[in-house]
């Protein structure tokens, strides 16, 4: 069996040899088309020179596959993994360690594809496959698991990925170093499951400590180093830190600028997620520009009928909305809801909320009662109980519910909407802004000056809290923002 390895390792190393020898690239970080032509000839050769191998074309079809993947071009990246998967068939066991990693790296893919069903079939077999040799393999078995974790969180199942991240860096704990910065990975998906499930504290600290590991092994300029920033950057934002958010974001940017080509999904995801912390904080026009960008990018990248190209889609709304435009925030909602019409229910309940808000600014308060009915039905079957977007899903009820003049049915969702969503954010977060408003609005149609004066109080700190918030990310939005937008693509 050594031999054979042995043999197998050199085929590989001549197929290799004579690939670079032929297409003689300069291979250098961010040259991508010179790296796809490589790839291309490559995986044209594998099936007419290495015909009645199927094991080293296993090998090989992985390795290109992988490589595409990297490179952001997912249609033959899945074609040579799945390929690969296909002449192992009823083999595994000859190899099983191999096995699991072609399914691992088909279920990473299919996650980034948004085809969580199918990655997580992939994820488990990589899984069993290691597990029928016992403890052999306890190591790669906890990665694969992190991996699994990862879908879960993708797929918004925040406690099956958390169990799975904890059961992950637990079999870690026992047989990896205490600085391995494998257990990063494990660490990373538990604080992405608390952040998931409002635990905001939880997963900074999980977060923290993977970055931590993560720093002393690679350095800065690692993919999974701004991985961690761009979510420790989200979590600062969904708290309504959006100093500390942009701070976080644009380091994670030029992480990946240094890492990677023009256009790729990491790149693609901190402009989309600076985009938002640019709305928040109410800078309207870097922030539009920012998620034009993230759309044009995962069009490119992933077609226009994907999830993520839809979500931006439901930000740039949300920009329209805030500026005054909601026959155009309307259209780009329309938009993504008939891009991602199959997307998750809590993205589907986020997005029609967000068409209420634009129908009720049209005052189109029948329409709008629909679709935000509709959106609390989809959120509380899909969130956590005690969630803030079901919160902010009742408020925006109660906001139409009081323009109906429906004023007895308004007062409790409004104010127990604004308790659940001022115990998870910092002053001047804009959702308990808006939470603020729709409540002094609801007591001046009720005619009682008095409530609506103390909670116009309570909104003037929060908005003079945003304010500051505002000033604080302008240095960022006129500068490393503007900087970033003047970059080619």
């Amino acid at each position: 069996r050594a031999l054979a390895a042995e043999q197998e390792s050199s085929q590989i190393s001549e197929f290799l040899l004579e690939l670079f020898n032929v297409s003689n690239p300069e291979v250098a970080r961010g040259e991508e088309i010179t790296a796809r032509q490589l790839l291309d000839e490559g995986a044209r050769r594998i099936e007419s020179e290495l015909a009645g191998q199927p094991l080293l074309q296993a090998r090989l079809m992985n390795t290109m596959g992988s490589a595409y993947r990297d490179l952001g071009v997912y249609e033959p990246s899945e074609e040579l993994l799945r390929a690969s998967l296909d002449r192992i068939a009823g083999r595994e066991d000859e190899d099983p360690i191999f096995a699991s990693n072609v399914n691992a790296g088909l279920a990473w893919l299919l996650t980034f594809l948004g085809r969580y069903d199918e990655a997580a079939t992939h994820n488990l077999r990589s899984v069993e496959i290691l597990r029928a040799h016992k403890t052999e393999y306890e190591g790669q078995i906890s990665h694969h698991l992190a991996n699994y974790s990862f879908t879960m969180l993708r797929a918004g199942n925040y406690e099956l990925a958390e169990k799975l991240g904890r059961e992950a860096y637990e079999i870690q704990s026992r047989v990896l170093d205490d600085n391995d910065p494998a257990k990063a990975v494990s660490l990373f998906h538990i604080g992405w499951a608390l952040q998931g499930q409002m635990d905001y504290e939880g997963a900074e600290d999980y977060y923290l400590q993977a970055l931590d590991l993560r720093l002393e092994a690679f350095g800065e300029d690692h993919p999974s180093v701004g991985w961690n920033l761009n979510n420790l950057g989200w979590l600062a934002n969904q708290r309504g830190q959006y100093a500390l958010s942009a701070e976080r974001i644009h380091r994670a940017l030029a992480v990946n600028r240094r890492l990677f080509d023009r256009i790729h999904p990491e790149i693609a995801t901190n402009s989309h997620n600076l985009g938002v912390t640019y709305r928040n904080s109410g800078h309207y026009e870097v922030a539009a520009q920012l998620l034009e960008r993230a759309v044009a990018m995962r069009r490119e990248l992933l077609g226009d009928g994907h999830a993520w190209v839809a979500k931006a889609l439901d930000h740039l709304a949300r920009i329209e909305l805030a500026t005054g435009n909601a026959s155009a925030a309307e259209a780009r909602l329309l938009e993504a809801l008939a891009v991602d019409d199959q997307g998750s229910r809590e993205e589907i309940g986020w997005r029609r909320l967000h068409l209420a808000e634009a129908l009720l600014a049209q005052g189109r308060l029948n329409e709008a009662h629909a679709e935000v009915s509709a959106a609390v039905a989809d959120l509380e079957a899909a969130m956590p109980q005690g969630h803030w977007w079901i919160a902010q899903s009742r408020s925006v009820l109660g906001a139409v519910l009081t323009q109906m003049g429906r004023l007895d049915e308004a007062e409790d969702l409004l104010l127990d909407s604004f308790r659940t969503i001022d115990a998870v954010k910092q002053p001047g977060d804009i959702y308990a802004v808006d939470s603020l408003r729709r409540i002094v609005a609801f007591y001046e149609a009720l005619g009682r000056p008095d409530e609506a004066a103390s909670y116009r109080s309570l909104l003037d700190e929060e908005l003079a809290a945003w304010r500051a918030q505002h000033e604080q990310v302008a240095f960022f939005a006129n500068g490393a923002a503007r900087r970033d937008l003047e970059l080619e693509w």
